[in-house]
């Protein structure tokens, strides 16, 4: 553990950011300038994780091994030790440089806010120097930045920009009048699994390596439907996940639904800032899908999961009291789904539009089809 208090202690402020930041974002040159500065001047850098505005200083202060102090949330009876070791696994973080700082909630699902308000006021009362990049001018840092909360702080104000708003769209409108006419006979008798854009690390994936993405991109985000589905055929692995099902279950989701009607689901969910799917995936023939273990979903009440047995349980889902679910007629497979298990006359990859296929050609040598036509 390192000795905080022979070092100045600096803190590189920004307000909450784009959900799906860019390289060329201002606030991240910016930061990494200010990141420079403060690592030229011997600080220890105070910062945070669960926001990517505290995340992309945490990354800048490990590539360039800057001693840092981490504010993090920690609930009754948490486990302080698992919080520092994958915090120093995500991060690549040299243990030795770095110190911690617990702020006690009761639950972060329902103290999130609250917490971020005590990490601020701790941040910024615990600096020796503030370095403010992006700050909303209505929001709780600009106000904690013009209270008398640590009127000793030197504010250096050479690395200020404006805060920009948060105005991407990531909504992606589904016209199917612009299907591909020949993609519903081709895929007849396949089922497919679709993926979309991740708002966050890939599955196994560090968030050293998601934000060191992202501060080499420029126009384009690096975990976009495209990349995600480059990223599964170039490692030939469907990677199961629990999201949405019993958290004793990670599966991989294919639905038998023909590409038309799929794409009648495609549409933007508020609640969690993505599109339900996209028109991107990995189809494979359906007698083959069922040799190798992909089974329908059982669609029921909730109630009747207890009376299945152990071997179908994993396939069973509720259908709720709208049957939102049932439209989909899912199939899944329990586990990672390796794809070089499947013949190549038994795959076919789907992209959004036409231009595209090379791209995935060139890491991916089989059949690829685009979902909408060329007009």
């Amino acid at each position: 553990m390192i000795s905080i208090s022979t070092n100045k202690k600096a803190a590189i402020l920004n307000s909450r950011q784009n959900l799906r930041p860019l390289g060329s974002d201002a606030w991240i040159l910016t930061s990494d300038r200010a990141m420079k500065d403060a690592v030229e001047k011997g600080c220890t850098i105070l910062t945070s994780a669960g926001m990517n505005s505290w995340e992309m200083v945490l990354y800048f202060g490990s590539v360039y091994k800057a001693p840092m102090v981490i504010y993090m949330p920690i609930e009754d009876g948490g486990d302080t030790e698992n919080i520092k070791q994958n915090i120093c696994l995500q991060f690549h973080l040299q243990k030795d440089l770095i110190d911690w700082r617990f702020i006690k909630i009761n639950s972060y699902k329902k103290d999130k806010h609250l917490f971020q308000q005590k990490r601020d006021e701790s941040i910024i009362k615990e600096a020796d120097i503030l370095y403010p990049v992006s700050v909303r001018c209505d929001g709780n840092m600009k106000r904690l930045l013009g209270s008398k909360l640590n009127k000793n702080a030197e504010i250096i104000d050479t690395f200020k920009i404006g805060y920009q708003e948060k105005n991407r769209s990531y909504k992606i409108e589904i016209d199917t009048t612009r299907l591909n006419h020949k993609i519903n006979h081709l895929l007849n008798e396949y089922i497919i699994h679709w993926t979309r854009a991740s708002n966050k690390t890939w599955p196994r994936e560090t968030k050293y390596e998601y934000y060191n993405d992202i501060v080499q991109s420029h126009s384009v985000y690096p975990r976009d439907g495209l990349a995600t589905l480059k990223r599964i055929v170039g490692s030939k692995k469907l990677i199961a996940s629990s999201r949405h099902y019993r958290k004793d279950t990670a599966a991989v989701a294919f639905s038998s639904l023909p590409p038309s009607e799929a794409g009648k689901l495609m549409r933007w969910r508020a609640r969690y800032r993505e599109m339900s799917f996209e028109p991107y995936g990995v189809a494979v023939e359906k007698d083959f899908a069922e040799i190798i273990g992909i089974r329908k979903v059982i669609y029921g009440q909730a109630g009747e999961y207890k009376n299945l047995g152990e071997v179908d349980k994993p396939y069973f889902q509720s259908i709720g009291k709208r049957g939102d679910w049932m439209p989909e007629k899912e199939y899944r497979y329990i586990g990672d789904l390796q794809l070089d298990r499947i013949p190549e006359d038994k795959l076919i990859v789907i992209v959004r539009l036409p231009d595209e296929i090379g791209a995935v050609q060139k890491i991916f040598d089989n059949r690829v089809v685009s979902f909408f036509d060329n007009v």
